[in-house]
């Protein structure tokens, strides 16, 4: 359980709809797999079902802890790619981290991110990953806006109950 709340925070954290405000292209409704790779690991694959008004609440958290704890958030857009460097204080280090995201469609697209820490946590001072997001198609009936499952889990994470 402890391995799993950094995993699940750098998910939380890496989806680009808290990467990119109000300019990003917002994430088609429906069932979405997301993978995260990075070098140091296994890849970590969750499933999350997604509608406009969870992308609204996922957003509007995001803005909130930017505001709260960031002293620098830019992003600049190139057609399909979007480029963000930010410096921010999560959990008393210093994280600066860039980030590209390319939009391949709007059913998929990545995402690389690095980060540096100072000083460094859980031993890491530095950090590169992959996020790899592919539509799925809509939700089943066993999983609703909001539901996350990771490792066979499911859990809720915002939106309607």
């Amino acid at each position: 359980m402890i391995r799993l709340i950094p995993l699940l925070a750098a998910v939380l954290v890496a989806l680009p709809v808290g990467a990119f405000a109000d300019e990003y292209p917002l994430r088609k409704p429906g069932l979405w797999e997301i993978t995260m790779t990075g070098k140091d690991g296994p890849a970590m694959v969750t499933k999350m079902c997604i509608d406009a008004a969870f992308e609204a609440d996922m957003l509007k958290k995001s803005e909130a802890t930017k505001a709260s704890i960031c002293s620098r958030n830019e992003m600049h857009r190139s057609g399909k790619v979007y480029t963000a460097d930010s410096v921010c204080r999560p959990m008393g280090s210093e994280t600066t981290s860039h980030s590209v995201l390319t939009v391949t469609s709007d059913t998929s697209y990545t995402m690389t991110i690095t980060s540096h820490h100072n000083p460094p946590v859980m031993g890491r001072a530095d950090q590169e990953m992959t996020q790899e997001g592919k539509w799925l198609g809509p939700c089943g009936a066993d999983i609703k806006p909001g539901d996350m499952i990771i490792n066979g889990q499911k859990m809720h994470m915002g939106g309607a109950p």
